[in-house]
């Protein structure tokens, strides 16, 4: 999750866009949680996992903040 928000603070320029992306993430991983639950086929819903999804995606986050916020971009070269 951290890895997914990363690369959205990468792909988008607004921070608005950041928030809904964190907020879909977020929503991913507790959904997939709720989801393991429901299947009745020895998977079980972990909050702990839940949790680490959703500070994975807080971390994410953060990249945006850092000198990382244009990290493809230079990988990149800066080549149109």
């Amino acid at each position: 999750y951290f890895m997914l928000m990363a690369g959205a603070v990468q792909l988008y320029a607004r921070k608005r866009s950041w928030v809904a992306m964190a907020v879909m993430l977020a929503g991913l991983g507790i959904g997939l949680e709720w989801l393991q639950a429901a299947m009745h086929v020895g998977r079980t819903a972990e909050r702990a996992d839940a949790l680490a999804n959703t500070l994975g995606v807080l971390a994410g986050f953060t990249t945006g903040c850092t000198p990382m916020r244009d990290l493809l971009l230079k990988l990149d070269g800066g080549r149109d």
